[in-house]
């Protein structure tokens, strides 16, 4: 196979890239964005943010809204434990338990939002053209390594 050929997947590759995929930062693979994300630090697919402070209830035992997870919000959690009230409940079960106190608990002394998510995963929202220009680089390289294959029999 010739050099040109091996570096065929290669170039597409870069063309791909450079002709207009969006790269698309989800560090907690919740399938929302950072950019979108109210809890982008850790996975909350739902986004359930009930007391509407901007930050998502998995990551925002913040109860009273001072910016600081501490004994008061403690407090809160503890005269509504074993409701329903939504605020308290940071993993959305329906009920304040022993779950949201561990999530609390991970946080203590800490901000809402959770750990800083890093762009652990980059996925690549290509643009049609792009699909369509790697589609017909695959099936050129199929054709190629047919004929490769064929050439290689009858020798």
């Amino acid at each position: 196979m010739s050099t040109k050929l091996r570096l065929l997947p290669l170039m597409l590759l870069l063309f791909s890239v450079s002709a207009g995929a969006v790269p698309i930062l989800d560090g907690d693979l919740d399938g929302t964005p950072d950019t979108l994300d109210n809890c982008a630090g850790v996975a909350n697919a739902d986004q359930r943010d009930t007391d509407g402070d901007g930050s998502g209830n998995m990551c925002d035992p913040d109860l009273n809204n001072d910016g600081f997870i501490n004994f008061i919000d403690l407090g809160q959690l503890k005269s509504v434990f074993f409701t329903n009230n939504a605020d308290a409940d940071l993993n959305g079960d329906g009920f304040v338990n022993f779950v949201d106190l561990g999530i609390m608990k991970s946080m203590f002394f800490g901000t809402p939002g959770g750990p800083a998510a890093g762009p652990s995963v980059v996925a690549s929202v290509p643009e049609p053209r792009t699909l369509a220009l790697v589609g017909l680089g695959l099936i050129m390289m199929s054709l190629l390594r047919g004929r490769t294959v064929a050439l290689r029999q009858r020798r």
